[in-house]
């Protein structure tokens, strides 16, 4: 969300201090990159909300201008905000830099088999803090209150649609 590429010509403000504004991204998958999962640059007012990552380098949040709200994500990898961005994380389920340096992957642990390519709970999923309404989730299926950590609840709907 931004990219810090952008030339002034194709900015509102010919000085690019913003690339994306009041932007959203929410329930998506984003598996298995080299580089962050989530990369945010030059962007105010966004909402990042019920995403999954899984090895992946986590959510790297850049510069001054940039402002982000974090919730109800899966995240296996560090939140990092960094050149003065403000992240403003919510309630969140991830894997610490200190554990991923240990070798631990708690978010991994959550699910039975993904060597295999199964994205199926382990056991039941771990759940937010009641948040009323939500949307849909990555498979269609409408959230409950307590929705499940990051882009589904039950990934098996997203093979039957």
């Amino acid at each position: 969300m931004g990219g810090g590429g952008s030339e002034g010509q194709y900015c509102r403000a010919t000085d690019c201090a913003v690339e994306h504004f009041r932007g959203s991204l929410r329930a998506n998958l984003i598996e298995s990159c080299s580089d962050d999962g989530i990369y945010v640059n030059k962007g105010e007012g966004l909402a990042i909300a019920h995403n999954t990552l899984l090895d992946t380098g986590g959510v790297s949040v850049r510069f001054s201008r940039s402002d982000v709200v974090l919730e109800g994500n899966l995240i296996d990898g560090p939140v990092r905000a960094r050149d003065g961005a403000r992240i403003r994380a919510g309630d969140n389920f991830g894997t610490t830099a200190v554990e991923l340096y240990a070798g631990a992957h708690p978010v991994r642990a959550l699910f039975g088999d993904l060597r295999a390519g199964s994205l199926a709970w382990a056991g039941a999923p771990p759940r937010g803090r009641d948040a009323g309404a939500a949307a849909d989730d990555l498979c269609g299926t409408r959230r409950p209150p307590r929705a499940a950590y990051g882009a589904f609840e039950d990934f098996t709907a997203c093979r039957a649609n």
